[in-house]
């Protein structure tokens, strides 16, 4: 089970920002956010068309850890420290919950594949996955989008018939990480 940890939390999301702003220079396309670490790996090469509903919470802990591994060596970093910077204040915090997706594809059409047809974002923006209670949370990933992405992220989450992907702020889940994220003013 894997428990909201506020420190590797903020650890990961500076990887994550820092990621994904090296992205966002390196490429002007969608696709760069899922192929810059898909492509790394033999493992998850395929993860863009995975249906990870049909994963236990064990496959899907072990795949999160692999990917959020890659991106740190592809940093080439130790230890990253959090910082209170202008694309974490400009970015979005969003929660995933695969067991709830449609796996209708409105997330991929309505962001030219940034999210795939499952509204799974890329492996780039994962910060966590998390279960915080058996009976009351369902398996979640919280992923940060960069700001090249919020405005369209917004409009797909309002848009989509199912929900798989939601806003940390608005989340209709049980989240007790929520309000530590809002007492270090995270969201």
């Amino acid at each position: 089970m894997s428990k909201f940890n506020l420190q590797e939390f903020q650890k990961s999301l500076s990887e994550a920002i820092i990621w994904c702003d090296y992205l966002v220079h390196l490429d002007n396309t969608s696709s760069v956010f899922w192929e810059s670490m898909t492509s790394k790996t033999l493992v998850y090469s395929d993860l863009k068309d995975q249906h990870l509903d049909v994963l236990s919470f064990n496959e899907r802990q072990k795949m999160f850890h692999h990917m959020v591994d890659l991106r740190k060596s592809l940093l080439h970093v130790g230890e990253i420290t959090f910082s209170d910077n202008k694309s974490r204040n400009s970015g979005l915090l969003t929660a995933f919950f695969p067991d709830y997706s449609f796996n209708d594809a409105t997330a991929e059409s309505m962001t030219d594949g940034f999210y795939n047809f499952t509204s799974m974002p890329p492996p780039s923006t994962w910060v966590t996955y998390v279960y915080e209670d058996e009976t009351e949370d369902t398996p979640h990933f919280i992923c940060w989008i960069p700001p090249k992405y919020v405005e369209i992220s917004v409009t797909t989450i309002e848009s989509l018939p199912d929900e798989s992907l939601q806003m940390i702020e608005d989340t209709k889940f049980k989240a007790t990480y929520k309000a530590e994220l809002e007492r270090c003013q995270i969201i």
